[in-house]
């Protein structure tokens, strides 16, 4: 099936600062009108007439012979230039004889003027500039007809978005990205072609600065969905007439793409959350008969279930809607986190997967960050209650850390707002302890540690807990020196009286701390 889109060639025609560099055009002088030596030229003409701008398109560049009224004559061909939306003016005066006052309303019209020396006949210039015009736009026309070669005989079409966009950027050799508000696609060039490269991305369309960048709308019904982004730096004006006459066949081939992309992406999508859901909430004799269905599912949807992840599961206070739930944790997890959010839903709980890359302080802190997501969606203070479950591996793991966060979850009212799995055995033994002896002792040794000093205690001894003890791996997760690591421990030993080089003072130090904390 040709999929090829009926659009017209258009003539894009070459700027006049580019036909000044060819050698035939050498001895020509810009003597006014600057500011406009990017217009497109797209023809020649050689003409006397005065009202020469009745019979032009637009885009022409005008030969004056130069018998004419000075400056009178002049300015009425200025004028009729600028109506016309015409390309510049040559003429045959020499620069001496232009006045001020034409010089500045060909400034102020934007319309460049070219002194033409005698000894260039116009019957050879008009034959070299039509030449060249012709040459470039047979040129782009040619890399057009390559461009669909290379789309039907490749099958692009059936072409992923990213597959597409690395054909594109390859194709014209240039780095392109497609935006919605948001970086979602981008492609750069090999190392081979680094040189071409002048320009990254910004990760938000409205940080682009649009002299820097070409910028393409992909509609749909009439909406702009997405915008397709080249950097033009470096680029030369063939090439960026090139990407001009390029761009309306790319938006054709990108709009048809991404619909069929959307539509694959979200029963992809459906399909990996009715997976996930099968995973966590199969009775475990359904599950033990599915097991290896569930891997060939994850297997053809591309997911790799052979990585450790824990699950976190989340209790929905009345107040707030599952579609509000759900928006809220889409947009913190993409937006704050990073990471797509992979969840399921049972009654008033949600469950979502994390990955296991994030230790345990910085999702206390995601958890923080989180709450005051909510908080900030939301007029009245609700509670929010989450229970963690360990990283576990596979896809029994998944289900294992989905039962892990349960029990936690089931214990959150009476222990706090986020409950980890592997705390729910050590309050069970704070239940059991003396808490007014252990609060007494603590509160004695704490009488000259300030707040400031207090939370630096509780951050290394919660850190010291998570690496076993290991001082190395401590150090890293407070980001101090190995050195000023046991510098801090010995300095809180004498403040507290804990001698925080023993594992039992350690404990006993971190339960009495925790107690303090929850009264």
């Amino acid at each position: 099936m040709d999929h090829t889109p009926n659009i017209d060639n258009q003539f894009s025609g070459i700027s006049l600062k580019e036909l000044l560099k060819i050698p035939e055009m050498e001895k020509c002088k810009l003597i006014a009108g600057k500011k406009g030596i990017s217009k497109s030229i797209t023809w020649v003409h050689s003409s006397d007439l005065p009202d020469i701008g009745y019979w032009l398109k637009g885009g022409e560049l005008i030969l004056h012979s130069g018998t004419l009224n000075y400056d009178v004559d002049l300015f009425h061909i200025l004028r009729q230039l600028h109506l016309a939306n015409a390309g510049g003016l040559g003429i045959v005066l020499p620069n001496s004889n232009l006045s001020n006052e034409v010089k500045k309303l060909a400034d102020f019209l934007n319309i460049p003027i070219i002194y033409i020396p005698d000894e260039i006949k116009f019957v050879d210039l008009t034959t070299t500039i039509i030449n060249t015009l012709i040459n470039s736009s047979y040129q782009i026309s040619n890399v057009i007809e390559q461009f669909w070669f290379q789309v039907q005989r490749d099958n692009i079409f059936s072409f992923n978005i990213k597959q597409l966009i690395n054909f594109i950027s390859n194709f014209l050799k240039i780095p392109l990205a497609i935006y919605d508000q948001e970086l979602i696609f981008t492609h750069t060039l090999d190392k081979e072609n680094q040189d071409k490269q002048l320009t990254y991305f910004p990760q938000k369309i409205d940080n682009l600065t649009h002299k820097n960048f070409l910028t393409y709308p992909i509609m749909e019904k009439e909406t702009v969905k997405n915008t397709l982004v080249f950097p033009i730096e470096g680029r030369t004006d063939h090439e960026l007439k090139t990407l001009e006459r390029l761009a309306p066949h790319i938006i054709y081939l990108l709009t048809f793409s991404l619909k069929n992309s959307q539509q694959e992406m979200g029963v992809r999508r459906e399909l990996t959350f009715n997976l996930f859901k099968n995973i966590i909430y199969l009775s475990d004799n359904d599950f033990e008969k599915n097991r290896d269905q569930f891997h060939m599912q994850a297997s053809d949807l591309h997911i790799n279930m052979t990585k450790k992840m824990r699950i976190c599961t989340m209790y929905i206070h009345p107040k707030i809607s599952l579609p509000e739930v759900t928006r809220i944790l889409t947009e913190f997890f993409t937006y704050e986190i990073g990471v797509s959010l992979l969840y399921a839903h049972k009654n008033e709980h949600v469950s979502f997967l994390i990955p296991a890359s994030f230790n345990r302080g910085e999702l206390d802190r995601m958890f923080k960050r989180l709450k005051t997501f909510f908080k900030n969606s939301y007029s009245e203070d609700i509670p929010l209650y989450f229970g963690i479950g360990n990283i576990e591996l596979g896809i029994k793991g998944i289900r294992k850390s989905f039962n892990q966060s349960q029990i936690a979850l089931d214990c959150a009212e009476e222990i706090g707002e986020v409950v980890w799995y592997e705390d729910v055995d050590l309050w069970k033994i704070l239940k059991l302890c003396n808490k007014e002896k252990l609060l007494s002792n603590l509160e004695l040794r704490l009488e000259e540690v300030n707040d400031n000093n207090l939370r630096k205690i509780q951050q290394t001894i919660d850190a010291l807990i998570e690496s076993n003890f290991n001082y190395s791996e401590t150090s890293r997760l407070l980001q101090i020196h190995r050195n000023a690591l046991r510098y801090r421990i010995e300095q809180f030993s004498k403040m507290t009286g804990y001698d925080l080089f023993r594992v039992e003072e350690v404990v006993s130090f971190w339960i009495s701390l925790k107690i303090h904390i929850k009264e």
